[in-house]
Parts: structure tokens; C-alpha cells; sequence
């Protein structure tokens, strides 16, 4: 019996509606079908169109941020080669996940480092200012507004020896 091309081809839409993600042969078509493997044959255009259904690409169908199952790659799979191969492209977008993520950690702790370094600025400034502040206030409460002469000339001999005991211990 002759077969036309658009038979074959719905023979063929059949084959690949009870086999999803099976690889096509002549022969499992020829099993499911029971047309001839030359009938197949016989015809370029069904055959450059299996051909092309082989090579393409598997999509597994999920929703946006979902992570497919194991179960669902799986099936999705025609053969060996099929699931290595989108294994290997989830391994390669996980490292590449990887070192985006390393790469804005790494810029997220040079903006951290240089507002720190920025904080710790300020904060010396503020200790200088403050310490500044301070010796001011000391100056002024401990020596009274005298000149350096008459702070000599008003240091007597006991006062010295009092607010410098222990050089003097011993001595008398």
C-alpha cells in the first residue's frame, strides 16, 4: 500500500504523542505504525523531519520560579546525551550564578570597607577636636593666665617637691 507524505506525516504526530521525548527511528515507527521502513524511506521530507526532531533541543516546561525536578528533566530526556547535556548547562548556569554572586558580594564589601574607612575619618577628626578641646580646658583650669616668668617666680621650692614627691623620695 502507498502511503502519502501527509499520512506519514500523521502517523508520525501520533509516534510522538504516545513517545514524548523518545528518540525517533524508522524503526520504532515501522513497530508503532506497521508501514514499512522503505515506505518511510521513500520519503526525504519525513525523514529530514525526524532528523530535525532528534536534534532539537529539549525544553523542560516549568513555571518562572520553579526549579524542574529531577523526574521532570529526566523525562524530558530523549536519550544519555540529551540529559548530560542539560545537566551540564544547569552545572554551568549554577557557576555562573556563583561568580555573579561572589562578584556583588565582593563590590558589596569594597563599598562596605570604604564606608568605613570614611566613618573612621571622621572619627579622628573628632578625636583630634576633641582632644584639642581638652588640653585647651586643662591649660587654662590648671595654670592660671600667668606668663611663663611668673609661673617660675610663684614656684617655690615645697610646692615643686609636693607636686613631684617621688623624684624627691629620700631626699631631704
Amino acid at each position: 500500500m502507498a502511503y502519502s507524505e501527509k499520512e506519514l506525516e500523521k502517523w508520525l504526530t501520533k509516534f510522538i504523542h504516545n513517545h514524548p521525548h523518545e528518540l525517533i527511528t524508522v524503526k520504532k515507527l515501522f513497530d508503532y505504525s506497521h508501514i514499512s521502513r522503505a515506505t518511510w524511506y521513500r520519503h526525504p521530507n519525513i525523514i529530514k523531519r525526524i532528523e530535525k526532531i532528534n536534534r532539537t533541543p529539549v525544553t523542560v516546561a516549568i513555571d518562572k520560579n520553579e526549579t524542574p525536578s529531577a523526574k521532570t528533566i529526566i523525562s524530558s530526556c530523549k536519550n544519555k546525551n540529551e540529559l548530560i547535556s542539560i545537566v551540564q548547562s544547569l552545572l554551568d548556569e549554577i557557576n555562573s550564578l556563583k561568580i555573579s554572586l561572589s562578584k556583588s558580594n565582593i563590590q558589596k564589601l569594597q563599598e562596605l570597607i570604604f564606608e568605613m574607612k570614611r566613618i573612621i575619618n571622621a572619627q579622628k577628626s573628632m578625636i583630634k577636636q576633641l582632644t584639642s578641646q581638652i588640653n585647651g580646658d586643662i591649660a587654662t583650669k590648671i595654670i592660671p593666665e600667668m606668663s611663663s616668668q611668673e609661673i617660675i617666680e610663684n614656684t617655690n621650692i615645697v610646692s615643686f617637691k609636693e607636686q613631684f614627691s617621688s623624684l624627691f623620695e629620700g631626699v631631704d
